[in-house]
């Protein structure tokens, strides 16, 4: 089983049989394009799930399920088309297909792949992997984690980060708006009070939206949001560098992000790295008030 970003955590990320939000990744796909089969539900197949121009290269057949009759024909057409909710869908299907007796095989082959895939994801981390866990030790299962369109999270946590729950990891794939992860996690804490809630954004990202944070403030919202700074858009910054490009408008005057913070009302942290992240997580997330910390990569 293998989700989308934005299908993050619809399977839960532990089951011996899930692959995680892996398919942008080239392994991911190579598997796919090998499969006899494969079953997509209430997916785009888009450009921005598969990183590369629609359609996904398959050898074997592809069955679509999906509420939209839109959907059968788009980016991928389908072998078989199944219009209709999903879950009913699913729920037929299963209704429908015999039962062969549990043979091992499918647990063993999935960690395989799991490997396989974590190997290209850490290669693409770019250093994140750190960062990434030390959210994963401090976060509890049931947390919600606001995405931003930054490389600590299509690099990162989309592929680092398991998610168990549905909508617990909020994510603008698709657009990919900048300042999207602040206001997102806001909203979830109106929506789940008793969850804790993370925002995880860039330096360049948070310049849109950081006045939000006083909104958390006002309401008393005890959100955390973090916030790395690697001096600029530095994922625009990589590929002008890739291409013999001399970077222009993408390295940016950092503020005082922590002083900031506290002049709107929440409370400001800086570090200097994941190390020391990890504690004043913990701390942040047993606050009453709304926190930014600031992970000094630059």
């Amino acid at each position: 089983m293998i989700t989308t970003a934005n299908g993050k955590g619809a399977v839960p990320e532990s089951d011996p049989l899930a692959l995680g939000a892996s398919i942008r990744l080239r392994s991911a796909q190579r598997f796919l394009a090998d499969c006899d089969v494969v079953l997509a539900v209430g997916t785009e197949l888009a450009e921005s799930d598969l990183w590369e121009e629609p359609p996904l290269a398959l050898n074997g057949r592809l069955i679509r399920v999906d509420i939209d009759p839109d959907q059968a024909e788009k980016n991928a057409p389908a072998a078989v088309a199944l219009i209709g909710d999903s879950a009913l869908t699913l729920r037929a299907i299963l209704e429908r297909c015999p039962r062969p007796a549990p043979r091992g095989r499918g647990r063993a082959y999935a960690a395989s792949l799991r490997e396989l895939f974590r190997e290209e994801s850490l290669v693409q981390a770019r250093g994140h992997e750190p960062l990434i866990a030390a959210l994963d030790d401090a976060l509890g299962e049931s947390s919600i984690v606001a995405g931003d369109s930054t490389m600590a999270c299509y690099y990162g946590a989309v592929h680092l980060l398991p998610r168990d729950e549905a909508r617990r990891f909020l994510y603008p794939c698709g657009f990919a708006p900048l300042g999207y992860a602040i206001p997102a996690a806001i909203g979830a804490k109106l929506a789940h009070p008793d969850l804790d809630v993370l925002a995880l954004i860039g330096d360049g990202g948070a310049m849109f939206t950081l006045p939000e944070l006083a909104v958390a403030a006002e309401r008393e919202l005890p959100i955390v949001v973090v916030v790395v700074n690697d001096g600029g858009y530095g994922e625009i910054r990589r590929e002008m560098e890739e291409r013999g490009q001399p970077p222009l408008g993408v390295d940016l005057m950092s503020p005082d992000f922590a002083a900031l913070a506290r002049a709107l009302g929440a409370r400001g942290e800086r570090v200097g790295d994941a190390a020391s992240l990890a504690p004043l997580l913990t701390s942040a997330l047993e606050d009453t008030a709304p926190t930014l910390i600031e992970v000094a990569l630059a």
